[in-house]
């Protein structure tokens, strides 16, 4: 994985999103008027299709989310979501996402998703590792296709939630027992 990552094809192919942002906002009417959503689906038009392998899930992993693959993807559609979400934000590159792996193989905390609506548990679930010297922690948002023969980073970011208010959202899939 971390040889699939330092290829610099992930860090040029972010780049080229960003350009074609940059190319967007300037090319756009009133892009600055629009509201983020707008922005969204706008610049979603540029979708190819293509999607970058970003993580590997344990086999334990793999079982508890009861999915048929072990690769987890980064989908230019989503990459074209965090572009936006992202614009303008000078802490976080490219580079970041060398660091999902980590989170991944170092996750104290998986929690399937609920739907309040629907009444049902979401394929969606929300990774998240323990906190740093530096009191930070990422949290990743991964999404199971329904047929659970593909597995996608829908987002990537710094977390400050706590813990409890993180299993509220759902059923506590695995939780690693601090040491004290």
């Amino acid at each position: 994985m971390a040889s699939n990552m330092a290829t610099g094809v992930f860090e040029r192919w972010l780049g080229r999103i960003e350009t074609q942002l940059d190319d967007f906002k300037t090319n756009t009417p009133d892009y600055d008027s629009l509201k983020k959503e707008e922005r969204i689906v706008g610049f979603r038009k540029f979708n190819t299709g293509e999607s970058f392998q970003v993580a590997v899930l344990s086999e334990e992993q793999q079982a508890i989310l009861d999915v048929q693959t072990r690769t987890v993807l980064f989908s230019e559609y989503d990459a074209l979501k965090q572009a936006i979400s992202r614009d303008g934000n000078t802490g976080f590159d490219a580079s970041s996402y060398h660091q999902v792996q980590h989170l991944i193989d170092n996750a104290t905390l998986i929690v399937r998703e609920y739907d309040k609506k629907n009444e049902t548990y979401r394929q969606q679930t929300t990774w998240v590792e323990g906190f740093n010297a530096d009191g930070k922690r990422y949290l990743a948002i991964i999404h199971q296709t329904k047929t659970n023969d593909e597995v996608y980073l829908k987002s990537y970011r710094l977390d400050r939630a706590s813990d409890e208010k993180l299993k509220s959202k759902g059923m506590v899939l695995f939780e690693k027992q601090s040491r004290e």
